[in-house]
């Protein structure tokens, strides 16, 4: 193992991830990690999609990651993006590290509402009120009419941050589209609690301390030269702040309804089974808040045994910025709910 194999690997064990993924994500990183941005993007083609605006949704895009290899063509991983990452080259190398973690399957990265001068990913004005008064599904439904266009109809769905609540909206409403979400992992969700939006702001403004650390630990080339493409263009996201759309979502996230969307999903999807992963320096929601929606929900008949909670030691909010580490979340998060279910099923039998 190499001087950098170790590092990371030593970087992982320090917030609990367990040694059968460590193995991976030194797979994942010794293919990726030397590459340039523009090498990687050659060697692992990622398709911008951009679906058209309808009265009312603006247009909105995604990525697309296809496997060159066989693969059943109605499953994917929905990945939701944390706020004001659009599909730019940032977005690009998280894709292509978690496509190479799982190649054989087909990944969509949706992008979130970024720039204000940005004509994608928008909502209308009555998308916008319902989404200040906590409802989320204006978010969501234009990606899932996407999928089901696409015939998709069984997916994971992934979220960080606020990723997190919208990953579990999407799981909530997907069978109205004939969609089946398996399983859901939502790692550091906002809208755990109540906060008002100056304590919100704070939370998030807290998160970039670390932010720089993360990235530095990834140790790869292309995520750098993809940084520094997005810092350039810095100005333009701290104005999509004072965007319509996202002062709407601001609001939205200060409510308590992560919860609800999580129960809402579980009792829809009958099969599901989720994950929800906090770190315990998270400057987002605290411990023992997060530790109070994994006990309520726990408590729910016919739902609290289908879920599991991951608590990653000493992570901040920012954690998903070093891309080794957010990959293995994910992965230990999808063993611990296989596990899960193999757990329940075994009990089930011997009833």
């Amino acid at each position: 193992m190499s001087n950098q194999e170790q590092n990371i690997s030593s970087r992982l064990e320090s917030f609990g991830i367990d040694d059968s993924v460590i193995g991976p994500v030194l797979e994942v990183h010794g293919k990726l990690g030397l590459l340039g941005y523009q090498e990687l993007i050659a060697r692992h083609p990622i398709e911008e999609v951009t679906v058209p605006a309808t009265r009312e949704q603006s247009a909105f895009q995604l990525l697309v990651y296809t496997p060159q290899s066989d693969h059943d063509e109605h499953y994917a991983r929905v990945v939701h993006a944390p706020i004001f990452l659009g599909p730019d080259a940032n977005a690009r190398v998280r894709t292509i590290w978690l496509a190479t973690a799982e190649p054989n399957t087909k990944l969509f990265f949706t992008a979130s509402p970024t720039t204000i001068t940005s004509p994608y990913n928008k909502l209308n004005h009555e998308g916008r009120i319902r989404v200040a008064r906590g409802n989320t599904e204006p978010l969501v439904t234009p990606l899932l009419r996407y999928l089901e266009r696409e015939k998709i109809t069984t997916v994971e769905q992934i979220g960080y941050s606020f990723g997190g609540l919208t990953a579990a909206t999407g799981s909530r409403l997907s069978p109205e589209y004939g969609i089946t979400t398996v399983e859901g992992i939502f790692a550091e969700p906002a809208a755990v609690a109540m906060y008002g939006l100056l304590k919100l702001a704070r939370n998030f403004n807290g998160t970039a301390k670390p932010f720089d650390e993360y990235v530095q630990a990834t140790q790869s080339k292309a995520l750098h030269e993809a940084k520094d493409v997005s810092r350039r263009n810095k100005i333009h996201y701290l104005l999509g702040f004072f965007g319509l759309t996202n002062m709407a979502i601001a609001r939205c996230l200060a409510q308590p309804i992560f919860e609800d969307q999580v129960i809402g999903a579980l009792q829809k999807n009958k099969d599901m089974y989720a994950a929800i992963a906090h770190g315990t320096k998270s400057e987002l929601s605290t411990t023992e808040e997060m530790q109070a929606v994994l006990k309520r929900i726990e408590g729910i008949a016919d739902v609290g045994a289908r879920v599991v909670g991951i608590t990653m030691n000493g992570m901040y909010h920012s954690g998903g910025e070093d891309l080794n580490l957010h990959l293995a979340l994910l992965l230990q998060a999808h063993n611990e709910v296989d596990q899960r279910r193999v757990n329940n099923h075994a009990h089930t039998q011997i009833q």
